[in-house]
């Protein structure tokens, strides 16, 4: 495969990290190897954004990709009200757009997020 690949996946909630603001979402892995490419920045700036689904808004930001096992955690720093109170409640689903750089023997490598979604 040559150019990037893009693929909407969701996540789980894992942890919410209140005081922070944080919440730390999970991806299943995309094929048998290590799908994702670990990243991290200062909680100022961002990997991509976290959105509202519906109106586009952005809600907060990816501070953290961490690849565990053959999936990854993602961390999301979110200052809209509405937002926190529907992942604390459980009732908001998260999906996140993630674009693979290229694949090894069929399997999709390097990726990373583009956008996170909450609905």
């Amino acid at each position: 495969m040559r150019g990037e690949v893009g693929a909407f996946l969701s996540a789980r909630v894992l942890r919410l990290h209140p005081s922070r603001r944080v919440a730390t979402v999970a991806l299943r892995p995309v094929g048998r190897g290590q799908s994702y490419a670990g990243a991290y920045v200062a909680p100022t700036e961002q990997l991509a954004p976290v959105v509202d689904l519906r109106t586009s808004r952005q809600l907060g930001r990816v501070v953290k990709v961490d690849p565990v096992g053959s999936g990854a955690e993602l961390d999301l720093v979110v200052g809209d009200d509405d937002a926190w109170a529907a992942l604390a409640a459980g009732t908001a689903r998260v999906d996140v757009q993630v674009a693979f750089t290229s694949s090894i023997g069929g399997e999709p490598v390097g990726g990373r997020p583009l956008r996170v979604v909450i609905v």
